[in-house]
């Protein structure tokens, strides 16, 4: 998302503008909240669609009407120009845009709901002093089924004020932390378990080590500002925060390597012993098979042995009948 400037807008991040800006929030976008600082004057911001459709805001009146809104007077705008000076291409609006209020502020709009804060200049005279507010909140809850524009109405001199704009889904993408919580769903997390002894006939020893949640937001990094003093002390002491928690779980994952080390010594030596063990196993084999095949050629001469002598048997009978 971005202003017209081209300045990069983030996710639940401040930032910075002046005189009219308008941020165009695709279709399918999810749980939008659009808040709002005037410093004090009486910039205001609106809802709508492409097409022209005034959703939430303050409502452009006819021309010379009294009551019309401070803000709209100063910027010149009414029923008679809206169209061709706010509703244009240029500011993101479709071509032929035209002016409708006929739904403003309703509960429901563009497949959500809509709630919006209100003016904060209640006595409409373009300055906010005590009992009014400077800061206008829009909010959709649900997912848009089309395109929309957040826009804001500056006064034509003076005008500056800050802004925060957050989405779950922002044109079907889902923002970092939707996804780290859509990913922890589908692998939900389980401890790590690490192999530390394999001893024969003995179940196996593992050594467990629980995930660590390092997000920004279970880091608390989340929704920080540096726009006052006060913010950016919050800030600081936040980061200071991580920095120790960060410590601690690299002095446990140290413990946790010399531990693994050890271990992985031992296998080592149990992994030699074995070795030591199969090469005797092989010996003994070779031995024995020796021992059998001696046995088997004694086995096999004696056999020739008697099968000669039975075969001159004969023969001595016949040279004594001869004799």
């Amino acid at each position: 998302m971005t202003l017209g400037s081209g300045q990069q807008i983030v996710n639940n991040l401040p930032f910075s503008g002046s005189g009219n800006d308008f941020y165009f929030i695709p279709a399918d976008s999810e749980n939008i909240r659009f808040t709002f600082d005037s410093y004090s004057l009486d910039d205001d911001i609106h809802l709508f669609t492409t097409g022209g459709e005034h959703l939430a805001g303050v409502e452009v009146s006819a021309v010379g009407d009294p009551l019309a809104d401070f803000n709209w007077q100063d910027l010149g705008v009414d029923l008679s120009n809206i169209d061709s000076t706010f509703l244009t291409t240029g500011n993101g609006f479709d071509a032929g845009a035209t002016y409708d209020a006929s739904n403003i502020n309703a509960a429901n709009a563009v497949g959500t709901t809509v709630t919006y804060s209100g003016d904060g200049d209640l006595d409409n005279d373009g300055r906010i002093f005590t009992g009014e507010t400077d800061v206008e909140i829009i909010t959709l809850t649900g997912t848009t089924n089309q395109d929309i524009i957040l826009a804001v109405s500056g006064q034509s001199s003076g005008s500056s004020y800050q802004g925060r704009i957050s989405w779950d889904r922002l044109g079907g993408v889902a923002s970092a932390a939707i996804q780290e919580a859509e990913l922890a769903d589908e692998n939900p997390e389980e401890d790590v378990k690490i192999t530390t002894s394999a001893a024969i006939n003995r179940p196996q020893d593992y050594h467990e080590i629980a995930k660590t949640p390092a997000t920004a937001a279970d880091l608390g990094l989340t929704g920080l500002s540096l726009s006052t003093q006060q913010q950016a002390e919050i800030a600081l002491n936040a980061l200071s925060g991580a920095i120790d928690d960060i410590g601690e779980k690299r002095a446990g994952y140290g413990a946790v390597q010399n531990a693994m080390q050890s271990n992985l010594r031992n296998l080592s030596i149990h992994a030699e012993n074995t070795r030591a063990a199969q090469s005797q196993i092989r010996d003994t084999d070779y031995a024995n098979e020796t021992a059998s095949l001696a046995r088997n050629q004694i086995i096999q001469q004696a056999s020739q042995s008697l099968l000669s002598q039975a075969n001159q048997q004969p023969e001595i009978a016949l040279t004594l009948l001869n004799g």
